[in-house]
């Protein structure tokens, strides 16, 4: 009986089965490369699998070697697809990740427009898409679980295919909350923070 494959290039995904969410991708620095969402529907549909296979295999890909890892933003499963789109363009708007900017911080991703204030972004969030966000953009983020999926490497360096199936709980992440803090919420910040300054 062969091993069941559990992993795609290098991501173990079935905590991730039957979840809808907005995932990050991050490099060895924690650095934030990608934003992008999933609703996994079932293995017919959309589904994690699916999307870490079109990131890697189509033009332009976005799932490099470089990125080590992925945070994912679970939401109230009852969201519906705009609501996730929503949390995916504000989290785009918030962090400007470089592959999802081909055109450069000249440009808009969709909803949301680079030259907005946070409080313009949060009021057409709300008169436009009926999305509520009645703290801060950083505060709101902070409110979602999230989960964290490493990429795993056989030791001649190439991702692992094939092992044993592994639940990943959420991450309770100790934030330093200064410098050289390099928890999300804190490299989201620092990033947000130089953007807007250099604007």
């Amino acid at each position: 009986m062969g091993k069941k494959q559990t992993h795609t290039f290098g991501f173990e995904l079935s905590s991730l089965r039957g979840l809808s969410g907005v995932y990050v991708f991050r490099n060895a620095n924690g650095n934030i490369e990608y934003v992008g969402t999933c609703k996994d529907i079932d293995d017919t549909k959309e589904n994690w699998k699916s999307r870490m296979q079109s990131h890697h295999s189509y033009s332009g890909k976005k799932l490099t070697d470089e990125v080590t890892f992925m945070d994912v933003f679970i939401p109230d499963q009852s969201i519906n697809n705009r609501g996730l789109l929503i949390l995916e363009y504000l989290l785009i708007w918030y962090l400007r990740p470089p592959k999802n900017l081909p055109d450069g911080l000249g440009t808009h991703w969709r909803y949301f427009y680079w030259s907005w204030s946070e409080e313009t972004v949060k009021a057409v969030a709300r008169d436009k898409y009926d999305s509520i966000i009645t703290t801060s953009v950083e505060e709101y983020l902070r409110s979602f679980r999230i989960k964290r999926i490493h990429r795993a490497y056989e030791s001649d360096g190439s991702f692992t295919k094939y092992g044993s199936i592994r639940e990943v709980g959420f991450i309770d992440e100790s934030c330093l909350n200064n410098s050289v803090c390099t928890c999300f919420h804190c490299i989201a910040r620092e990033r947000h923070n130089v953007i807007f300054n250099d604007d």
